[in-house]
């Protein structure tokens, strides 16, 4: 459950810094000099969100077997946790600088984005790696049977 666990923050925060680098590119850098409108923007958004999804799934799928579905969910947990606990912190208690969730969760940055106004996409996002890491663990369980 621990080497799970390991995989998942390593993964999560990897796929953070690449979407880090890729936002502020397409934003500011080099890129946003070829992709300008903004329909091309929120493309280029969605694509990214859709890559960096289908690579939760494969990481979640490549995971190792916990026996029981809970046990599964637990060893995928520790982004969430870490993320409802930065949310915490910064959004309620602000204890921390708003922007410091961004920062964590910048895998899904975009879709915060664009959904900026709505606290409630802001708390779902909260648990979405942890969700689709499970999913492609279980995933790769259905394919066994």
């Amino acid at each position: 459950m621990f080497k799970n666990n390991v995989i998942a923050l390593l993964v999560h925060t990897c796929l953070s810094f690449i979407a880090m680098f890729i936002f502020i590119n397409l934003n500011d850098g080099s890129i946003s000099k070829i992709i300008c409108t903004i329909p091309q923007k929120i493309f280029a958004y969605s694509t990214l969100t859709l890559i960096i999804a289908a690579i939760y799934l494969l990481t979640g799928f490549n995971l190792k077997d916990q026996g029981l579905i809970l046990t599964n969910a637990l060893s995928v947990s520790v982004v969430s946790l870490i993320l409802i606990s930065v949310w915490f912190f910064s959004e309620i208690l602000n204890i921390l600088p708003n922007g410091y969730y961004s920062i964590f969760n910048f895998s899904f940055f975009p879709l915060l984005y664009i959904f900026s106004n709505n606290k409630l996409v802001g708390i779902i996002l909260l648990f979405i790696p942890s969700i689709l890491l499970f999913t492609g663990l279980q995933l790769k369980l259905r394919k066994k049977v």
